[in-house]
């Protein structure tokens, strides 16, 4: 029997922050048990069905930002319909300086509101293509010009770009 502990600093109330201590500890783990370096899918595929015993409803979305890092594209329509891509390109630094994310708790829009949940996620894609193409023309202005400031947000949920702010 194997005993992992973690320091009591960090804090275990946000699902990403218990995904990236799961995929630590998962490649930590093999590299000891295996005496081999496990590659990212490995050590993804691994985490995600930890992380699914903590987090039955997990997606594998934040165990894939945490084994592969970068931009990640993530789209889910259905369980056996989703996609998670590593992304080829590199918020470049003038941008990434200025950028600052408050993530906050996703709901569910389809069970809760499922009028508001198409034009959301139909907003949130315009959004997403609008940012990857402002990071490959590394265009601050363009990244940052399509979020509204933080004080005028009133999106009725939580959205992964409902947080970004030039600092």
């Amino acid at each position: 029997m194997l005993w992992v502990s973690l320091p009591k600093k960090i804090p275990e109330d946000f699902e990403g922050v218990v995904a990236a201590e799961i995929v630590a500890t998962t490649a930590a783990l093999f590299v000891q048990l295996t005496g081999t370096q496990p590659s990212q899918d490995t050590i993804n595929a691994l985490a995600f069905q930890a992380h699914k015993k903590i987090y039955p409803q997990a997606s594998g979305l934040y165990t894939s930002l945490s084994s592969f890092g970068g931009l990640i594209y993530y789209r889910r329509e259905f369980e056996f319909l989703k996609g998670i891509y590593k992304l080829p390109y590199k918020i470049p630094n003038h941008i990434q300086q200025k950028l600052f994310i408050n993530f906050t708790q996703a709901a569910d829009i389809y069970a809760t509101e499922p009028k508001n949940a198409d034009a959301l996620l139909a907003e949130q894609e315009k959004r997403t293509k609008r940012a990857m193409v402002a990071i490959i023309k590394e265009d601050a202005a363009l990244f940052f010009g399509q979020f509204p400031p933080m004080n005028e947000k009133n999106y009725q949920f939580s959205q992964s770009f409902d947080g970004v702010t030039a600092a």
